[in-house]
């Protein structure tokens, strides 16, 4: 089961950063922006941030899906296993990808905290608001505007020097802690 989860998180992660590949052709073709003297490197972090957004609460939206469109969902939730269990068992893959991915996108210098703990608080954040998401309807217009103000609010008080770091630690605490009575309630737990 893990094995699929991790094969499903990494199709659904590297579509969308198939973005990324297709950043310099737009770039090269997108003459205005060329003419102000903005590099590539600046061009694609200006868009990799919002491009991280979707991917962390994409695979959110994403946990069941499978089960859905296979018709096992039934058969998984009938499994004796807990459903508690069952969704840190589905979450845990895409946190560690997203995760790494992030880490790996540091070693670039593209790095959007500057705290490891914040960021991984960040990830288990949007994942959850992602499942919400998820088991509510991507067609519901009021679901996604009650969970899309709470991860951009996140998102702007990432901090972003040194000096924020000491305030950042008070986030770590609390933005999975905001998670888990939400996924209490729909887990049946």
């Amino acid at each position: 089961m893990i094995a699929h989860e991790f094969r499903m998180t990494l199709s659904q992660f590297g579509g969308v950063m198939t973005f990324l590949a297709v950043m310099p052709l737009v770039y090269l073709l997108d003459i205005s922006v060329r003419r102000t003297g903005v590099s590539l490197a600046d061009y694609i972090i200006g868009g990799y941030g919002l491009l991280w957004l979707i991917s962390v609460i994409y695979p959110g939206c994403n946990i069941f899906r499978s089960e859905v469109r296979d018709g096992s969902l039934e058969y998984l939730l009938s499994l004796p296993i807990g459903r508690s269990d069952l969704l840190l068992w589905k979450t845990l893959p895409r946190i560690l990808i997203l995760y790494l991915a992030a880490e790996v996108g540091s070693l670039f210098g593209v790095e959007f905290f500057t705290g490891r703990e914040l960021l991984l608080s960040f990830i288990v954040f949007t994942q959850s608001c992602g499942f919400i998401l998820g088991l509510v309807g991507m067609g519901s217009w009021k679901a996604r505007c009650i969970l899309f103000l709470p991860v951009c609010t996140i998102w702007d008080m990432r901090p972003s020097r040194v000096r924020e770091r000491r305030l950042a630690s008070y986030a770590v605490g609390p933005l999975p802690a905001m998670a888990v009575p939400v996924i209490r309630i729909f887990s049946g737990a």
